[in-house]
């Protein structure tokens, strides 16, 4: 079908390439950024009555999140 190229950063431009060949497309994979984790301070979640994130990553590498019925 086409070619794609794929900026994510690696672990989720596999995911991305991997999905995309089932659609039969090719991609050529190239991560512009390298996403690292640092430490940070642990935040209280209960002060919070929503949290918005902007990124797969901060969910991923942000810590523990409390669990929610």
């Amino acid at each position: 079908m086409s070619r794609w190229l794929v900026t994510r950063p690696c672990a989720d431009a596999q995911i991305l390439a991997e999905t995309l060949g089932t659609m039969g497309h090719t991609s050529i994979i190239s991560p512009v950024i390298h996403v690292l984790q640092l430490p940070f301070r642990p935040i209280d979640w209960s002060t919070y009555d929503a949290i918005i994130f902007t990124s797969s990553n901060a969910v991923r590498l942000g810590g523990k999140f409390p669990k929610y019925a």
